[in-house]
């Protein structure tokens, strides 16, 4: 996944100082190769102090993050006479600037999302589970295929005045009661990290177009 950039420039003033900015402007790569460096530092900044925070999968983060330094296996920075394109060859890096659905991996035929609010917290998936712990209800409706419950076991107690009774208890720490929910996809949000925000468009105009030219501090 890269981004480019694209601009205009038009320009006024006395001949002498036209004359240079067109001879400048005949070779605009220094000033493109500025802009697509500024652009993969600004990304790794987003990265890191946005959605490395929030990210579910620190690692890969981490990996995509290590893919906008330039030189990097799989960092993208191609470098034409008019345009600059840069960005990272990792597949999941489209899928974290735009978002979409995701689905299981080969082998698998579900997505588990945990439903118990202590369950997400404690990043728990049904392979962390002894096997036979949860059960499996079908569902079948729509993206839902089916349910992991905590079933729960039938307790037998004979109370204070000699009687029997039953209670269910719970397997897990999170139960008893529907553990994950087992869908076909779920839909991941867009977190883009890739962008010009209005601040390196700010920097782009009044710092690195001057510096290219040479016509401004």
């Amino acid at each position: 996944m890269a981004i480019n950039i694209r601009t205009r420039i038009v320009v006024s003033g006395p001949a002498g100082d036209l004359a240079e900015i067109g001879r400048k402007m005949r070779n605009p790569r220094p000033l493109l190769r500025a802009v697509g460096l500024m652009g993969l530092q600004s990304g790794v900044v987003r990265l890191n102090d946005v959605l490395g925070k929030k990210s579910k999968d620190a690692v890969r983060t981490g990996f995509l993050a290590a893919s906008l330094h330039l030189g990097k296996a799989d960092n993208v920075f191609e470098l034409g006479d008019y345009q600059i394109e840069f960005g990272s060859n990792l597949p999941y890096a489209a899928q974290r600037q735009f978002g979409g659905p995701i689905y299981p991996t080969e082998g698998h035929k579900a997505l588990a999302i945990p439903l118990p609010v202590e369950l997400k917290r404690a990043k728990l998936w049904p392979k962390d589970f002894e096997k036979g712990i949860l059960h499996f209800v079908p569902v079948n409706r729509g993206n839902l295929i089916g349910l992991l419950v905590d079933a729960g076991d039938e307790e037998e107690r004979t109370d204070k005045r000699g009687r029997k009774r039953t209670r269910v208890v719970k397997r897990t720490p999170y139960g008893p009661g529907p553990l994950f929910a087992l869908v076909r996809e779920v839909w991941q949000e867009g977190d883009p990290f890739l962008y010009f925000s209005d601040e390196d468009v700010r920097v782009i105009n009044e710092e690195l177009w001057p510096k290219f030219l040479r016509t401004g501090t």
